[in-house]
């Protein structure tokens, strides 16, 4: 992926069941095509959820995405999109949370986290 534009070039997938994590690249046609935390979260998380998985299961996705422009000098675009089905009413949902997590995963040098699974006890 051009370093010149707002994207880092990867994805970082968490697996809580296998405790393993690993670092795709970045679908540069989805960033194309789905610009900035809303789009590209919304489309990896259709393309990693199982259809009509029980929002308890180990199976939920949650998919957290900063805005393209989060670790640009551009102010206020530091904001998150969290994505997973929702537990209380079943459906597809997004959220928006401020601070620093956006900023911080794009200069560690992800585009977005993908968390899958069910740790066998509290993890970190």
């Amino acid at each position: 992926m051009d370093k010149t534009n707002c994207y880092a070039g990867k994805v970082l997938r968490v697996d809580l069941s296998s405790a393993t994590v690993a670092t795709e690249p970045l679908n540069e046609e989805w960033a194309r095509d789905f610009i900035g935390g809303k789009g590209l979260g919304f489309r990896y998380l259709f393309d990693t959820l199982p259809a009509n998985v029980n929002p308890l299961s180990p199976a939920n996705v949650i998919a957290l995405f900063p805005g393209a422009l989060a670790g640009t000098c551009v102010a206020t675009t530091a904001r998150t999109a969290v994505f997973c089905r929702s537990p209380a009413t079943g459906t597809i949902l997004d959220s928006y949370v401020g601070g620093s997590f956006g900023l911080q995963l794009k200069l560690a040098g992800y585009d977005g986290l993908i968390i899958t699974g069910r740790a066998p006890r509290p993890s970190y």
